[in-house]
């Protein structure tokens, strides 16, 4: 049944639903990457013969450059915040506003 005014619209809720779904999936599953509060924690779980990926993950106001290097990862891996080698593989995420890389390997 078509109504003109509906015509190239989702006709199920669960259209959108599932692309979120789908993102959440590939963002911790399979990049390793969890939020918890203002904590960022990293698990990468990716094909070797992979170099490295990046994603630009927000954080309210804030946006976090993500780069994994895949060939160095280990089993837990180096996490560096704007250049400064963290303990463990966890960030705490800031509102300030800015830019700031990670560096996961």
């Amino acid at each position: 049944y078509k109504v003109p005014s509906h015509l190239g619209r989702g006709g199920w809720t669960w259209y959108t639903g599932s692309a979120g779904w789908m993102y959440q999936c590939i963002i911790q599953s399979f990049l390793g990457i969890r939020q918890k509060g203002d904590q960022l924690s990293f698990a990468p779980c990716l094909p070797p013969d992979w170099d490295d990926c990046s994603v630009a993950y927000k954080y309210k106001d804030t946006t976090y450059h993500i780069t994994i290097h895949c060939k160095t990862i280990n089993a837990l891996p180096v996490v560096k915040l704007d250049n400064t080698n963290q303990h463990g593989n966890t960030i705490t995420m800031v509102n300030d506003g800015k830019t700031h890389e990670v560096i996961v390997g």
